[in-house]
């Protein structure tokens, strides 16, 4: 197993460890281990229209994608906007950050 290999799994074993600090969620109609959180500094109103902005921290292969931008996902069900995807590259996680728009 080579440093990437090792970063990876260690960074699954703790971030989406149910024990430690993951949640299951329903994505997309299946229960998957992830940090879903909300972010706190872009909630508000914006002309007529309530947003709120979440993070999503989850292992791509679990999700079973990479999420793009305005693609809608289902969390527990509610609908959510993607409108940015980052991948951090050693840990093999991908963070999404999503919009719920309601007005």
């Amino acid at each position: 197993m080579n440093f990437k290999e090792l970063v990876a799994e260690d960074a699954a074993g703790l971030f989406l460890n149910i024990d430690e600090a993951a949640e299951n969620h329903k994505i997309d109609g299946v229960d998957l281990p992830c940090k879903f959180y909300q972010d706190k500094s872009t909630k508000g109103n914006f002309d007529g229209i309530y947003v709120v902005r979440r993070q999503l921290l989850v292992s791509p292969d679990y999700l079973g994608y990479r999420p793009c931008p305005e693609q809608k996902i289902k969390i527990d069900g509610k609908d959510f906007y993607v409108v940015d995807c980052i991948e951090y590259y050693l840990s093999g996680l991908i963070e999404v950050t999503l919009e719920a728009r309601q007005s």
